[in-house]
């Protein structure tokens, strides 16, 4: 069983086996947000300026399906799938983006399609799971043949670095800025040349986003979230701690979010 706290078959089905988590994540973060455009709404403009209309569509690690749904709303394919590792995450797609996307429990190190299945593929805030990224870019590149495109997205591998060295500060876990990043793997300083092993042309684009926590009690919500982090399951318990050395004007952070648009 791997020891790493974001990739291995095992712990990401862990971090995934129910949807709770991820909702108080998100949730968190995006309340936090004060600058950045909306990723979801990103992603579905590049989608739509690359692909052809009602594409043939492919979203993998879906998660809950909150970009799957604006994908169906706005891009209106002919077909739409929607594969991810986890049972929870493809029911909580399924009620958000309707009873017409096919749902397939799976890996996506080895997708279980076609060549030239589809039209468009999308693989959003979730390859850096992967233990492979780039055999799993392979695999969206065979999935789409040579007429489709991909649209990826991902963050810098030093993201929320500052929410690291605070809990570190606070002294629930002194080990947390040296512990591994979610997206070490697969981040925005890696993004082109991982796709690159699959696609002949990539085209990447970056923004900075930036967060605010408002209050220790909302910062702790988010690092309760947080796996790598020791003794910071307790929101409670982590609030009180972050409390004592509280930032004024609250705790600031912040991340790149890249977004790649790959095709042969």
């Amino acid at each position: 069983m791997s020891k790493h706290p974001f990739r291995g078959r095992e712990q990401v089905a862990r971090l995934y086996a129910e949807t709770e988590r991820q909702g108080r994540r998100v949730g968190a973060l995006l309340g936090a947000k004060v600058s950045g455009e909306n990723a979801g709404a990103t992603i579905v403009a590049l989608a739509r300026e690359a692909a052809p209309p009602q594409p043939r569509l492919l979203e993998v690690g879906c998660g809950r399906g909150g970009t799957l749904a604006r994908l169906v709303a706005e891009l209106e394919p002919q077909r739409t799938v929607a594969l991810d590792s986890s049972a929870a995450m493809l029911a909580a797609a399924r009620t958000r983006a309707g009873p017409a996307v096919e749902t397939v429990h799976g890996d996506f190190h080895l997708l279980p399609f076609k060549e030239g299945e589809f039209d468009l593929a999308v693989a959003a805030f979730c390859l850096y799971h992967a233990d492979q990224p780039e055999t799993v870019c392979a695999e969206l590149a065979r999935c789409i043949g040579g007429e489709g495109v991909v649209v990826l997205a991902t963050k810098s591998a030093n993201s929320y670095h500052e929410l690291d060295a605070f809990v570190a500060a606070s002294g629930l876990d002194r080990a947390a800025v040296s512990r591994p990043s979610l997206y070490e793997r697969f981040h925005s300083g890696n993004l082109e040349e991982v796709a690159q092993e699959a696609f002949a042309t990539v085209l990447v684009r970056h923004e900075t986003h930036r967060f605010v926590f408002a209050t220790p009690e909302d910062a702790a919500t988010y690092a309760s979230t947080v796996p790598k982090y020791h003794n910071c399951r307790d929101t409670q318990r982590v609030a009180a701690a972050f409390a004592g050395n509280w930032p004024v004007g609250g705790l600031a952070m912040s991340s790149v979010v890249s977004f790649g648009v790959a095709w042969q």
